[in-house]
């Protein structure tokens, strides 16, 4: 008889601990279940280290508005450019003279070597804006109130060679042969007749000695 309730006894502790052990079970994967539901995932930023293949912030701004962008070209008449302040574009005529500076590169200067620098003194043009290019941008070292540049004078290799950065790539401009005749046989009295272009955008930020903010430089005959 004893044996028999110690025997009873035994199984109900037995099925005690078995149940208390899967409540605890259910118990401890219920809190899990809740703490994912409310764990916070932080995702880090995908950050992109090749700065090689970086656009320029005005590049990326004209590719962002690139079907507006096809209607201009740089044979449009010369123009201020479309939300860019301080910025032209465009084609047009300058009747100048020839003037040279002869450039020193000091040796703390922010230069490679001395240059004879050519620009055009502006006599009169086919369009007025030019004036206010002009005079918004001088006292930079491609253009003067009164000037455009037109790069350096190579006496050495007889042209004037200049270069144009802009969002559509460099150019490189060369003046020789009659036409560099003619601007070199130019003054107050005898000026000559340019047609030149300026892209749509031009970076002259830390610009060579022999850049110009234009390019395709043409001689007229008149």
């Amino acid at each position: 008889m004893i044996n028999k309730k110690i025997s009873t006894i035994a199984g109900t502790i037995i099925l005690l601990t078995i149940a208390m052990a899967v409540s605890i079970f259910f118990l401890l994967g219920f809190v899990k279940t809740e703490d994912t539901k409310n764990e916070t995932i932080i995702t880090e930023p995908s950050i992109n280290i090749d700065t090689k293949n970086k656009l320029p912030e005005n590049t990326a701004k004209i590719n962002q508005d690139s079907d507006k962008d096809k209607s201009f070209n740089m044979s449009d008449p010369f123009q201020p450019t479309p939300s860019e302040k301080g910025e032209y574009y465009g084609t047009l005529t300058l009747t100048g003279y020839l003037n040279i500076e002869h450039r020193i590169c000091e040796k703390n200067e922010p230069c490679k070597k001395t240059v004879d620098y050519a620009s055009l003194v502006v006599v009169s043009s086919n369009n007025d804006l030019i004036y206010e290019y002009m005079q918004l941008h001088k006292g930079n070292s491609f253009v003067n109130e009164n000037s455009i540049g037109i790069g350096c004078y190579e006496k050495n290799k007889n042209q004037i060679y200049s270069i144009n950065n802009s969002n559509y790539g460099s150019f490189d401009n060369i003046i020789k042969g009659k036409d560099l005749q003619k601007i070199l046989q130019s003054s107050v009295s005898q000026p000559v007749t340019m047609q030149l272009s300026k892209s749509y955008l031009t970076v002259g930020s830390g610009a060579p000695e022999c850049y110009s903010h234009f390019r395709e430089f043409k001689i007229l005959d008149k």
